[in-house]
């Protein structure tokens, strides 16, 4: 037999000790009020699974660092993640930088490369050389390039693709970048595309671009005379 009191405190420490918890879709808490009467029933086990103070998927106390995740339960879904600190009975509750991540109907992960960028110039460079400068603006979701691709999607030959990485292999975050083409042919113009590239995961960020290249440069000079009177 037990008796309640009018005023009853819910004992559930999810916060004791230090660690971190892992939330979905911003869902952080499961708010319950009860007044002073209640009738008990399956909603209010003392103890039971729901009447946890939190919505959290997962946790980890110090100084493990990993979560578990079952992601075939996430099978043809787009989550957004969220990783929240805890110390002491106290969660830091800020909605610093979420995650979102894509999975397919075997819970694999197919997250895309999410950034955008800007064409600012293209340069006609000698021996038909041609630069391509433009700003990527990357974004916290998704995934992070790698390397970006210059390609040719039209025009009178077929030069190689043009690729930019980290020179410490490391992803490419926002900022300014140049690409140099192959040599090209000025027969005719020319339509590149500027795409992201991670693994098997690309993204045309700019597509169109035209231009001529300049193959030939400019007439040779002739022999002439001069009368210096």
């Amino acid at each position: 037999m037990r008796l309640r009191s009018k005023r009853t405190i819910r004992s559930h420490r999810p916060f004791e000790g230090q660690g971190a918890s892992l939330y979905r879709d911003g869902e952080f808490r499961h708010l319950r009020l009860w007044s002073g009467m209640f009738l008990p029933g399956a909603e209010s086990t003392i103890g039971g699974n729901n009447v946890q103070k939190t919505a959290r998927i997962d946790f980890v106390t110090d100084p493990t660092n990993q979560f578990l995740v079952d992601t075939t339960a996430l099978a043809n879904t787009t989550v957004e993640f969220q990783v929240r600190t805890f110390k002491d009975d106290v969660e830091n509750e800020s909605n610093f930088r979420p995650l979102t991540l894509s999975f397919d109907g075997d819970g694999e992960d197919v997250t895309s490369i999410v950034g955008r960028g800007v064409l600012l110039s293209i340069e006609i460079r000698a021996a038909g050389i041609v630069r391509l400068r433009f700003r990527w603006v990357a974004d916290r979701s998704g995934l992070q390039p790698t390397s970006f691709l210059a390609i040719r999607t039209a025009g009178p030959s077929s030069p190689a693709n043009a690729t930019v990485t980290d020179s410490d292999g490391e992803t490419l975050q926002s900022g300014y970048y140049e690409i140099d083409t192959p040599a090209l042919l000025d027969s005719a113009p020319y339509t590149y595309k500027l795409q992201a590239k991670n693994g098997s995961a690309t993204l045309d960020f700019i597509t169109g671009i035209t231009f001529t290249a300049d193959a030939t440069g400019p007439t040779a000079p002739t022999h002439g005379s001069v009368e210096i009177i």
